[in-house]
């Protein structure tokens, strides 16, 4: 990408993500919604803060692509984040992944408690389909609202992230295939909803709607390649990575044949792509 380019994409990125944080901030529980579980909202909160937002980001701006008021989007996009951050704070814990950092700050059981941690992400869950089906009907239809909270209950379940990470816990994958599939559903399967709910909120054509689908899971894909490459030295407990089945130059190529499949997959939008292809390069060349 030229820097002219570059920066157009930062500058859009910058204000997705302003957007999404600034809602959120109006919009969490505070110490005043209910003084006497003061403690919880401020930990609601706390698991909200910092991150790439990629996954908000991308409801958005594949509203976008489509033509639509990116704005309207807003409640289903800030929805998906508090669904990741729910998974996040549950899958820190101890009878999980039991990590004790997430994005340079303790985790939230190490800060408020592994039972309160547990609370927060049964908090985060459930506020998103409030969120849903209080905030989103102020721009959608009733209709559209429900595909959309079908299409993330899905993705969010036991045949979608919350069965992925019963896969990982497994740790039973006996080729890459095993691994990729548990990779899709823990962290491929929110990425591709985000992409779809973003096009269904922008009454797309079903045609669209796959294309938008499709181009969320391959970026899901190459996402988890690009984090294999850059955990290969920081991985104490050797969780199954891409590195048991492939070396380091057979990662890339994938990862960037992937990169390129997801870019053509949304070639047929038209300009209103352009963004999102250019999201998709720079998370292939992230370095963190």
């Amino acid at each position: 990408m030229s820097d002219s380019t570059i920066n157009i994409f930062e500058q859009q990125l910058i204000h997705y993500r302003l957007e999404v944080d600034a809602y959120l901030n109006a919009h969490l529980p505070d110490a005043n919604t209910f003084p006497k579980a003061a403690q919880l909202h401020e930990a609601i909160r706390y698991a909200t803060e910092g991150g790439k937002k990629i996954r908000a980001v991308l409801v958005l701006a594949a509203c976008e692509a489509l033509g639509a008021n990116p704005e309207h989007a807003l409640p289903t996009a800030c929805a998906v984040e508090l669904f990741h951050a729910y998974s996040l704070v549950h899958d820190d814990l101890p009878a999980m992944d039991d990590d004790e950092e997430r994005r340079g700050k303790p985790t939230l059981h190490v800060r408020f408690g592994e039972a309160n941690a547990i609370l927060v992400g049964d908090a985060l869950l459930t506020l998103g389909f409030e969120w849903l089906a209080k905030r989103q009907t102020q721009y959608s239809s009733p209709e559209k609202v429900i595909q959309v909270m079908t299409t993330l209950s899905q993705a969010l379940g036991s045949q979608g992230m919350v069965g992925g990470q019963y896969l990982d816990l497994q740790q039973k994958f006996q080729s890459a295939d095993d691994l990729r599939q548990m990779q899709d559903l823990k962290t491929g399967a929110l990425l591709s909803a985000a992409t779809k709910v973003g096009a269904i909120l922008a009454d797309a054509e079903a045609s669209s709607i796959k294309r938008l689908s499709e181009f969320g899971l391959l970026l899901g894909q190459t996402y988890q390649l690009v984090d294999d490459l850059l955990d290969k030295d920081q991985d104490e407990n050797h969780n199954a990575s891409m590195y048991d089945y492939l070396d380091e130059t057979e990662i890339r190529q994938q990862a960037e044949t992937l990169n390129a499949a997801a870019c053509k997959c949304i070639e047929p939008l038209g300009d209103g792509a352009m963004w999102l292809k250019s999201l998709a390069n720079n998370l292939l060349l992230r370095n963190n």
